[in-house]
C-alpha cells in the first residue's frame, strides 16, 4: 500500500480515462475524475459498486466507450465475452470470424470455439501491446 491506503502505484493510473474502482475514493483522488467522464474508455476492473462519480453519484460505466466501440462489432474480444457485456453482442458466436482480439474466442451459447480468420492474436490496450501466437 501507498499514500493514505491507496494501492501502490496509483498516481500513474489517475486521469487515465480509465475508472478504476481500488483508485475511486478521497484517498486516491477518485481516481482523477475518470470515473466521472460521460463516456470512460474501459470500466473492466469495476464490478458496478465502486465506480460511481463522486461529484453526481451517477455510474457513466454503462456507457463506456470501449463497449461501445467493441461490442458487436463482428469482432470476438475475450474481454467483453460475458454477462455483464452482453457476451460481446453476439461476436464470439459467429460460426467463423475475426479473432484478433481473443484468445480463447468461445460461444457462451454453444461453448465451441468459433473457426478463426486470423492467426495472432494482438492486442493493443491503453498503450500496452500483447500477442497471442496459437
Amino acid at each position: 500500500m501507498a499514500k493514505d491506503g491507496c494501492p501502490s502505484g496509483y498516481s500513474s493510473q489517475l486521469a487515465n480515462w480509465h475508472c478504476q474502482e481500488d483508485f475511486n475514493r478521497p484517498e486516491c483522488e477518485y481516481d482523477g475524475g475518470d470515473c466521472c467522464l460521460e463516456h470512460p474508455y474501459s470500466c473492466l476492473e469495476c464490478d458496478g459498486r465502486g465506480c460511481i462519480c463522486h461529484e453526481t453519484g451517477v455510474s457513466h460505466c454503462q456507457f463506456s466507450t470501449l463497449e461501445i466501440i467493441l461490442k458487436g462489432n463482428g469482432q470476438c474480444d475475450d474481454m467483453l465475452n460475458n454477462d455483464k457485456y452482453e457476451y460481446d453482442g453476439g461476436d464470439c458466436c459467429l460460426e467463423v470470424g475475426d479473432c484478433t482480439s481473443c484468445y480463447y474466442c468461445k460461444c457462451h451459447e454453444t461453448g465451441l470455439r468459433m473457426q478463426c480468420q486470423s492467426k495472432a492474436l494482438i492486442v493493443v490496450l491503453n498503450m500496452y501491446i500483447f500477442i497471442y501466437l496459437p
